[in-house]
C-alpha cells in the first residue's frame, strides 16, 4: 500500500515494509528501487530547504554473499538517481553493519561507495548497546549525508523503548549557515597583470640601461640597484588595485555570450507571439527555439568552466571550486581575525620550536663527531669550486623556472622575471658572476616570508599552522644555478650514496620502496626473515648545523671559496610571517636549510649522504630525504638484537650530527611466511605512500587507493555535465590516473587490482557519458586510456627494458641454437607470492614479444608500446598473450 501526503511545504511518499511471514504486517507496495529483505526505502522532499531525507533499512537476515552485492548495486543505484535531483541528501539508516569493524570489506566498499557521491558518515558511537557488558556493543545505525561537516551535529539519545539508541541530527538553521557578505568578501590590493600592462612592462624594460651593474661595486650594492629598478618598473607597469576578494558565498554561474542572448529574445518573441495569437505553429517554434536556447546555455556553460579551468595555476582548486557551485555549497570563510592569533606569535613559535629541538639535542653525549662517521665514505680526490655562469645559463634557469603569480617579499614573482628573461638576463649573468668570485651570497635575497598554512587541530594555537616558506624569487635564479654545479659533481663523482633516492634525476619514491620490496622478495626466497625499521627525523630540515654541513662539503672536495659561498648563503638568513593581513617583525633563523629553496634540498642529502654507510654489513639502508629505512635479513635462530644494535648506531649518528631521532614514531615491519614467528605489533607500516604488510600483501593499500580513487569519481560525477571531454580527461588523469600509475610495478596484478580496475571502469563510463552497466572496453579505445591490466603489462615491459642486463638469456648459459635462444631465464621460485610478483611476470611477458619489438631502442620501444595497449583495450595477461601471439604485436 502506498500512503502519500502532501502540503505547501514539501511532499512525502513512504513504503512500509512486510513483516516476516510469521507475522502481521502491512500490505505491500514494492516501488522500482526497494528490494524486500534486500534495500528497503522511503523518502521526504523538503521543498523550501532543498533536501530529500531517506530512511533506508538493510535487514539483519541478508547476509550471504549475493545479498550483499545486491543491497550495493541497489545503493548505488539510488545514489545516482538522488544525485541527478540536485538537491542535499540525508539518509538515516539501519544498516546492520557494524560501524566498528572498520577493517571489515563491507564496511571498506559502503564508505568508497558513498566517498563516490560526496557522502560521509556522521556517526562513530554504539547504537545497540550489549545487554550483559556496559559500554560495549555495535555501531549499526548511521546517518549519511553530503551537508558541510561544519552545520551538522549527530549525538546518541539514550532510550529504552527500544534495543537500539536513538540518533539525534541537528542542522544548524539556514541562516547561520551563510556569513553577511561583508563578511564574506575582503578587499584586497592585486596587481593587474593585463596583456597591456605586459607590453608596458617589457618596453620600460627596454628602456633601462644596466650598465651601472656592471661597475666594480659590492655584490649587496648591484643587488640593491637591480631590485631598485625593477621595482619601480613593476609598480608603473603593474599597478597595485584594491580588489574584492572571491565570495565564500555560492553564486550562480553567469554565462553570456551574443548567439545565446539573440536566441533569448527570439524564445521571448515567438513566446508573445503564442500567447497572442494562439497559433499552434508559434507554439511549436517557440518549443524548437528554447530547445536549442537550452542546448547552447550547456555549451556556453562548458566552455566557460573549461577556460576557468585551463587558465587556472592550480587546476584542482578551479574544479572543486566548480563542484562546490554546482553543489551549492559554501566554501569556508577565513576565521582566523577570530582568534588571539598573531603574526608575531606564530614567527616566534616557528623559531622557538626549532631552537628547543636544536638545544635538547645538543645536550645528548655523543661519543664520536659528525666528522668521525665521514670514514665509511671515501674521500674524494676530485676538488669543486663554482664556475662562471653564462648568459645562456641564466636564460635556461628562467625559462625553467614554475610561473606563478605568487609574490615574494618585494612583490615580485617568477611570471614577471620569465616575461622579463630577454631583458634581465645580462645584468643579472654579471651579478651571479660577482657572487662566485667574492664568494659573497647577498643579505638582500635572504629575506623569506613565511605563510602559515592551517593543517588540523584548533585553530587558535600555533602548532596547528604550518610554515609555507617564500623566498625571493632572484634568489632562486641564483640557487638554481649554485644547484646545477653541485648536483652536477656529485653525479660525475658518483658521490651520492647508492641508497640515497631523494632529489636525484632518475630516482623516487617509487624506485626507493621497488627496492624494499625486491629485497623483501629475496630475503623470503632465502627462507630468511626480514627485519625492517622506519625512523622518523623531527623537523630534519630545520634544524641542520651549518658548520657540520660545512665541514661535510669540505671533505668531500669543495674549496675554500665554494664553502664560504655557502656559508654566505645560509647565515644571516630573516624570516617574517604574514598572517591574517599583517606582517611580523624579522627574526634570525640560525639553523637549517632554507625551506621553500632550490638549493636547501640538495644541501640536506649531502648532509645525510653518510648515513646509510653507518649500518654496516648486515643491514641496508633506505633512504628518500629525511625518510630513513633499515633492512635485516636473518635466518629465524639467528641473534634477534642485529637491529636493535644497529638502530643504537642511527641513534648516535644523529646525536654527533645534531638531528632528533624520535623513536615514538619509528615503525617497525616483520617480513615473514613463517607462522611461528609472532609478528602481531609489526604487520602494518607506511614507507613513501606505500602500506607495507607482513606478509607481502597489498590489500590494505589498495583501499587506500580506493578511497582516492573515489574521491576523484565524485568529481567527475560532478564535472561531466558541465565541462568538456578535454577537461574531464584532465580530471581523470589528475585525480584517477595519477594514483593508478603510483608504484603499478608492486600492486598491480589481477589479485589484487581487480576492485581498482572496476572503479577505473565506473570513472570511464562517466567520462564517456555511459550507463552504469554497460561495457567500455571501446570507450578505453575512444579516449584512448590504458587499462589497469594495460598500465600494469606497460610498467613491467619497461621494467625488463630498462633493466636488461640485470637479466640472462639462455644463449648465455650454452650454445645450441634454440627456438627460445633469446628469451630471458625465469629464476626459479620457492613460494607462488614471488611467482606472482612482477620480477617473475616481467621476463614472461618479455619473452611473448616478437624479436622486432624487442630489439626497439627503449624510448621508441616505450612509446610504441603504450600506443599499442591503448588501441587494444586488454581485461587480463591472456588478453595480452593472445593478443601477441595473433597480431605478432604490430607495434614496428
Amino acid at each position: 500500500m502506498l500512503f502519500s501526503m502532501a502540503t505547501h511545504t514539501h511532499t512525502c511518499y513512504s513504503y512500509p515494509r512486510a513483516e516476516l511471514l510469521d507475522r502481521f504486517g502491512w500490505e505491500v507496495f514494492v516501488n522500482r528501487m526497494s528490494i524486500e529483505m534486500i534495500i528497503e526505502l522511503s523518502a521526504v522532499l523538503l521543498e523550501e530547504i532543498n533536501i530529500v531525507v531517506v530512511s533506508l533499512y538493510r535487514p539483519s537476515t541478508s547476509k550471504n554473499l549475493n545479498d550483499i552485492k545486491e543491497f550495493f548495486d541497489r545503493l548505488n543505484y539510488v545514489l545516482e538517481y538522488l544525485c541527478k535531483l540536485k538537491t542535499k541528501i540525508i539518509i538515516c539508516g539501519d544498516f546492520n553493519i557494524d560501524f566498528k569493524e572498520t577493517s571489515q570489506d563491507n564496511i571498506k566498499e559502503l564508505k568508497n561507495c558513498l566517498t563516490s557521491f560526496g557522502l560521509y558518515l556522521t556517526n562513530d558511537q554504539i547504537t545497540r548497546p550489549n545487554p550483559h557488558k556496559v559500554n560495549e556493543g555495535s555501531c549499526i545505525d548511521n546517518i549519511v549525508t553530503n551537508l558541510d561537516k561544519d552545520s551538522v551535529t549527530c549525538s546518541i539519545v539514550k532510550t529504552w523503548v527500544s534495543d537500539h539508541w536513538a540518533l539525534h541530527f541537528t542542522i544548524k538553521a539556514v541562516g547561520s549557515l551563510v556569513l553577511k557578505k561583508s563578511m564574506a568578501r575582503q578587499m584586497l590590493y592585486r596587481r593587474c597583470m593585463k596583456e597591456v600592462n605586459i607590453s608596458k612592462y617589457k618596453k620600460l624594460l627596454g628602456e633601462v640601461d644596466w650598465h651601472s651593474i656592471y661597475f666594480n661595486y659590492s655584490v649587496d650594492y648591484k643587488i640593491f640597484m637591480f631590485l631598485s629598478t625593477l621595482d619601480g618598473i613593476v609598480k608603473n607597469a603593474f599597478p597595485l588595485k584594491l580588489k574584492k576578494n572571491k565570495s565564500t558565498l555560492p553564486k550562480h554561474n553567469k554565462v553570456f555570450c551574443p548567439e545565446l542572448d539573440k536566441l533569448k529574445d527570439l524564445c521571448d518573441w515567438f513566446y508573445d507571439l503564442y500567447n497572442s495569437s494562439g497559433l499552434d505553429s508559434a507554439k511549436a517554434l517557440h518549443s524548437k527555439c528554447k530547445k536549442h536556447f537550452k542546448a547552447k546555455l550547456k555549451e556556453c556553460r562548458r566552455k566557460r568552466n573549461d577556460d576557468i579551468i585551463l587558465r587556472s595555476e592550480n587546476k584542482s582548486a578551479a574544479m572543486w571550486g566548480i563542484i562546490n557551485k554546482e553543489c551549492n555549497t559554501k566554501q569556508q570563510a577565513s576565521t582566523s581575525h577570530q582568534f588571539n592569533l598573531c603574526s608575531s606569535q606564530i614567527n616566534i613559535y616557528f623559531i622557538d620550536k626549532v631552537n628547543e629541538i636544536v638545544s635538547m639535542v645538543a645536550l645528548r653525549n655523543s661519543r664520536n663527531k659528525s666528522v668521525d662517521y665521514l670514514s665509511y665514505h671515501p674521500r674524494p680526490s676530485c676538488t669543486f669550486d663554482f664556475q662562471l655562469v653564462r648568459k645562456v645559463d641564466v636564460v635556461n634557469v628562467l625559462k625553467n623556472m614554475k610561473t606563478s603569480k605568487c609574490e615574494d617579499i618585494y612583490g615580485f614573482n617568477s611570471m614577471m622575471l620569465k616575461l622579463a628573461t630577454d631583458y634581465i638576463s645580462e645584468p643579472l649573468t654579471n651579478i651571479v658572476n660577482s657572487c662566485i668570485l667574492n664568494s659573497v651570497f647577498p643579505d638582500s635575497l635572504k629575506l623569506v616570508k613565511v605563510v602559515p598554512v592551517y593543517k588540523k587541530g584548533s585553530k587558535s594555537e600555533c602548532g596547528s599552522y604550518r610554515p609555507i616558506s617564500l623566498v625571493p624569487v632572484i634568489s632562486k635564479l641564483f640557487e638554481g644555478l649554485m644547484n646545477n654545479q653541485i648536483i652536477n659533481f656529485f653525479e660525475s663523482n658518483n658521490l651520492f650514496s647508492d641508497c640515497q633516492y631523494g632529489y636525484r634525476l632518475g630516482m623516487g619514491t617509487v624506485k626507493a620502496t621497488l627496492s624494499l620490496y625486491c629485497d623483501f622478495l629475496e630475503s623470503l626466497e632465502s627462507k630468511n626473515i626480514t627485519e625492517a625499521r622506519f625512523f622518523d627525523l623531527s623537523k630534519a630540515f630545520d634544524t641542520v648545523s651549518h658548520d657540520i654541513l660545512l665541514s661535510k662539503l669540505s671533505y668531500y672536495g669543495f674549496k675554500n671559496s665554494a664553502c664560504q659561498l655557502v656559508s654566505s648563503y645560509l647565515k644571516k638568513r630573516y624570516q617574517k610571517v604574514v598572517f591574517n593581513n599583517s606582517e611580523s617583525q624579522y627574526l634570525p633563523v640560525s639553523h637549517g636549510v632554507p625551506q621553500g629553496s632550490i638549493l636547501g634540498p640538495v644541501l640536506f642529502i649531502i648532509y645525510v649522504n653518510d648515513l646509510p654507510n653507518v649500518v654496516g654489513p648486515s643491514a641496508k639502508g633506505y633512504l628518500f630525504a629525511d625518510d630513513f629505512a633499515v633492512c635485516i635479513s636473518r635466518a629465524v635462530s639467528s641473534n634477534p638484537q642485529i637491529l636493535d644494535d644497529v638502530t643504537v648506531v642511527i641513534e648516535n649518528w644523529c646525536n654527533a650530527n645534531l638531528l632528533c631521532l624520535n623513536l615514538d614514531k619509528t615503525q617497525d615491519l616483520l617480513v615473514t611466511y613463517n607462522y611461528g614467528v609472532d609478528c602481531s605489533d609489526r604487520e602494518l607500516c607506511n614507507f613513501l605512500g606505500f602500506n607495507l604488510d607482513s606478509k607481502l600483501n597489498w590489500f590494505s593499500h589498495i583501499d587506500k587507493i580506493a578511497s582516492k580513487l573515489n574521491k576523484g569519481i565524485f568529481m567527475l560525477r560532478k564535472l561531466r555535465t558541465v565541462v568538456s571531454l578535454e577537461v574531464l580527461k584532465l580530471v581523470y588523469f589528475a585525480h584517477i590516473h595519477s594514483h593508478l600509475a603510483y608504484g603499478t610495478l608492486m600492486w598491480g596484478s589481477k589479485k589484487y587490482s581487480i576492485k581498482l580496475f572496476k572503479l577505473q571502469k565506473r570513472a570511464i563510463r562517466l567520462l564517456c557519458g555511459l550507463p552504469s552497466r554497460s561495457h567500455c572496453r571501446e570507450s578505453f579505445k575512444q579516449v584512448q586510456i590504458m587499462t589497469l591490466p594495460a598500465l600494469y603489462i606497460y610498467h613491467c615491459l619497461n621494467f625488463v627494458k630498462h633493466n636488461y642486463s640485470k637479466f640472462i638469456e639462455h644463449n648465455m648459459c650454452h650454445n645450441y641454437n634454440t627456438r627460445g635462444k633469446s628469451n630471458l631465464i625465469s629464476n626459479f621460485c620457492n613460494y607462488t607470492r614471488t611467482q606472482q610478483s612482477f620480477i617473475h611476470v616481467s621476463v614472461k611477458l618479455y619473452n611473448a614479444l616478437p624479436q622486432k619489438a624487442r630489439d626497439l631502442q627503449p624510448s621508441i620501444f616505450k612509446n610504441k608500446l603504450k600506443q599499442f595497449l591503448k588501441d587494444n583495450p586488454i581485461y587480463d595477461a591472456n588478453e595480452f598473450y593472445t593478443l601477441v601471439h595473433n597480431s605478432q604485436m604490430t607495434i614496428i
